[in-house]
């Protein structure tokens, strides 16, 4: 999928045929489905190096609702197995191969061009198209956590520097580039494991910078807050305890000058990309996201019941993919436990992250951030932007965006009663219901001794606080 010209076009995934369609303007004068358009080849941008014109403006009256324009990218992204567009050239006719035909046949994309029903049809005629888009996921109870883990001292420590098998180029056939991996140095390709038959993520990262061990990469690499082989003691961690909400850890392989980790492929893609061909703000997009919402809180609960803290949740470290057991089913994926840590409280983590999603504690230099509510107010950010397709704020820290300070004096309500739809002169209290807006509420409350929780067993042994599944969104029928 493209943005040409303010025109958004589907290609066939084998074929290479188009259905085209136009968006509204709400599209083509901002909001989430510009970026794409905007992005090109280009490294993607960091919020947290964007120069905010309110610095100097310190939280003023807000006469009028702030609109944030374009979604900017975040150079944080650890694209492991995201779906994006090959060499950015905005088509998915790059894969022809055979081989991986019936891999991409659940695709919700190559079915809507392969049936000749654009994405588009989401947001027209959204009562029609929305069952055979959503997820197939019953609006129950969430299922019971799984409890404490014993973990080693550090993450890392999960993945042993033995288990490093030789890069055999005869079973990995390339099929395309999938995403550049600026800060490794690297890429990520999608790739035929013709031992596995199935497609695969694979990052190739040099050596020379991700290490033959930790202590190697710490060397190397001193200060850097992101570590790779955190992220692959997580992962090897989560696929022993069988956890379906982070992609299949396949190994790491090593040749002369690279390191390559494979994993399992998620056919969607990221949350961003996922969301952008969905419905336009309203009714029928909380709908949509409602069934990925509830794999989300009890990923991030099961996560956090393990003791593990993730630090860095965003759309792009939020993947969904085609489930095998038929068309319409997503599964949600996490990816990118490069900052990820196993102590609950927390120093003050200013400037590691991404600025949109940071709790505003983390700004405040308390050493007692606690890392669970932490994360679920960047999944309140995750929510807002699936629904309402634009950031709520530029930045949580004190003096830098006039919404997030307008948020902090008033609260979430009287801000969406002042905040425009980008694009329109619609306010967003009159698109978001009532059960949705308590929730978002409740995870962007700045206070994070009133902001809800996502169940833990920490916060339901001997005290009570409300949790997400308290809300009325879940049983909400739309």
């Amino acid at each position: 999928m493209v943005a040409l010209g303010g025109k958004f076009v589907v290609s066939s995934i084998l074929g290479g045929s188009t259905a085209s369609f136009h968006f509204r303007h709400y599209f083509a004068s901002g909001g989430i489905g510009s970026r794409r358009r905007q992005r090109g080849n280009s490294r993607p941008q960091d919020p947290n190096l964007i120069q905010h014109d309110t610095e100097e403006k310190e939280e003023s009256d807000f006469e009028d609702p702030v609109t944030m324009g374009p979604l900017p990218d975040e150079s944080g992204k650890d694209p492991m197995t995201t779906e994006t567009l090959p060499g950015e050239s905005g088509n998915l006719a790059g894969i022809t191969s055979s081989k991986v035909e019936s891999h991409f046949a659940g695709s919700s994309l190559f079915l809507a061009a392969k049936h000749g029903l654009s994405v588009a049809g989401l947001a027209i005629n959204a009562s029609d198209a929305l069952s055979a888009y959503r997820p197939s996921i019953p609006f129950a109870s969430p299922p019971k956590s799984r409890g404490k883990t014993d973990l080693p001292c550090q993450l890392h420590e999960y993945f042993c520097d033995a288990s490093v098998q030789p890069w055999d180029p005869s079973r990995f056939q390339n099929l395309r580039l999938l995403q550049e991996a600026a800060r490794s140095n690297g890429q990520v390709n999608l790739m035929f494991d013709s031992a596995e038959n199935k497609p695969v993520a694979v990052k190739k990262m040099p050596t020379s910078w991700v290490g033959m061990s930790r202590s190697d990469f710490v060397s190397r690499n001193p200060g850097e807050t992101e570590e790779p082989w955190r992220d692959l003691g997580c992962l090897q961690l989560l696929s022993e305890k069988g956890c379906s909400f982070a992609c299949e850890f396949r190994g790491v392989f090593r040749d002369e000058f690279y390191t390559y980790v494979v994993c399992s492929w998620a056919t969607e893609g990221d949350l961003h990309t996922w969301c952008t061909a969905g419905p336009l703000p309203g009714p029928d997009m909380e709908r949509l996201i409602r069934p990925v919402a509830m794999q989300l809180f009890t990923a991030v609960r099961t996560l956090h019941d393990m003791s593990i803290i993730h630090h860095d949740l965003s759309l792009e470290n939020i993947l969904v993919s085609q489930v095998e057991s038929g068309e319409g089913n997503l599964a949600v994926k996490l990816i990118d436990f490069s900052m990820a840590s196993q102590c609950r409280w927390t120093r003050n983590r200013a400037g590691i992250g991404k600025g949109p999603y940071l709790a505003p504690e983390l700004h405040s230099g308390s050493d007692s951030c606690d890392g669970f509510l932490s994360d679920a107010f960047a999944l309140g950010v995750v929510l807002f932007v699936l629904v309402v397709k634009d950031y709520p704020w530029q930045s949580t820290k004190p003096g830098y965006c006039k919404g997030f300070g307008y948020v902090k004096r008033n609260g979430l309500r009287a801000y969406l009663q002042k905040r425009k739809l980008v694009g329109t002169d619609t306010r967003l209290h009159e698109l978001l219901s009532e059960p949705f807006a308590e929730l978002l509420q409740g995870l962007l409350e700045p206070d994070p001794r009133k902001r809800l929780t996502l169940g833990e067993q920490d916060f339901s042994q001997g005290r009570t606080r409300r949790s997400v599944w308290n809300c009325a969104w879940f049983q909400q029928q739309f």
